[in-house]
């Protein structure tokens, strides 16, 4: 990850031209993502991938804590930051 989430058109247009879906190939994990981002994205994407319900909570813990839990609660999901999905 290189903290870039700014458009990639040609990225996308090649994405879309070979039907490529990133849910297919990759997880959040700790390692993938969710230490290297502030603990309110981590929070956002469990909120966004499995409801406010399972995100209860994350915002009262610890880092570490926080992504431990949201790793477990985002597998499986095929969730995505906004940089890995497909346009269009």
């Amino acid at each position: 990850m290189q903290g870039r989430e700014a458009p990639q058109p040609i990225a996308d247009a090649i994405a879309a031209a070979v039907d490529l879906d990133m849910g297919d190939w990759w997880e959040p994990t700790a390692e993938s993502y969710l230490n290297a981002v502030p603990k309110a994205k981590v929070v956002d994407a469990v909120r966004e991938a499995a409801g406010a319900e399972a995100a209860a909570g994350l915002e009262g813990l610890k880092k570490g804590e926080a992504v431990a839990l949201a790793q477990q609660r985002l597998q499986g999901t095929r969730w995505l930051p906004p940089v890995l999905r497909a346009k269009g």
